[in-house]
């Protein structure tokens, strides 16, 4: 029977990432000499089974963390910074989802608005780091190149920060145990679930896709204010995000 060479890797850690424009490069496999296919919008559990799919989450299940206090947009607020640390040609980060679960709600906020900004200096310090893990158990236990911090202290917008998305979570007051959930490149996850505006509902809204390269400080902000609010509120949180 006809055989074909090249490298055996169901984990993404352990083939070879060669550059663009790079000569004939041997194929990859699975285990059982499959050969490793990725489609354009790989279905998400084969990101898991190769090892580049990892959460994070706050510390302590059921306790929420003061979030920042905001009634208006302002580019040194944000709710999440999340900032790819690889090396120049090293994997991208794509953010897959966001969950946020309202403990405390903002005092007098009426609504929920939401920003993602992007740049390319150094801006975020301090907050909260989230330590993500691997989804797959027989994955090597290799840390993220994904540096997540929430409510980071974060510095002046550099000269070529971008605008990537606006979005309004909930126009009425927030109420203690809503869920919002932002989708990035994707609606057909999930469905929001909303009763009634005065009772806890999730909230879901779609988003643009989000990619950070590798090299240098390329990082995402997530802004979120609540107007005419007087006090912050604070979320228990969640991120899911592939690596490759």
């Amino acid at each position: 029977m006809p055989t074909a060479d090249g490298i055996i890797a169901r984990e993404v850690m352990n083939a070879p990432k060669f550059p663009d424009n790079a000569a004939a490069t041997p194929p990859r496999f699975w285990s059982r000499r499959e050969v490793a296919v990725m489609p354009v919008m790989p279905d998400f559990k084969v990101s898991a089974d190769e090892g580049s799919y990892f959460t994070g989450t706050n510390a302590t299940f059921g306790t929420g963390v003061v979030g920042p206090s905001a009634a208006a947009f302002a580019a040194t607020s944000a709710i999440l910074g999340l900032l790819n640390k690889s090396g120049i040609g090293g994997p991208r980060s794509f953010i897959d989802y966001i969950r946020l679960i309202l403990t405390a709600a903002p005092t007098s906020g009426t609504r929920f608005d939401l920003a993602v900004t992007l740049d390319t200096i150094a801006r975020q310090s301090a907050g909260t780091p989230i330590s993500a893990v691997d989804v797959n158990t027989d994955a090597s236990e290799i840390a993220p190149n994904t540096q997540v911090i929430y409510a980071p202290t974060v510095a002046a917008a550099g000269p070529n920060v971008r605008q990537s998305a606006r979005a309004a979570l909930k126009v009425a007051a927030p109420v203690v145990g809503d869920e919002y959930l932002l989708v990035f490149g994707s609606v057909e996850k999930s469905a929001s679930l909303i009763a009634s505006a005065t009772v806890a509902g999730r909230y879901v809204t779609p988003m643009p896709p989000l990619v950070l390269g590798g090299g240098g400080f390329q990082q995402a902000f997530i802004h979120l204010w609540s107007a005419s609010s007087t006090a912050a509120p604070s979320f228990e949180f969640e991120v899911g995000l592939i690596e490759r």
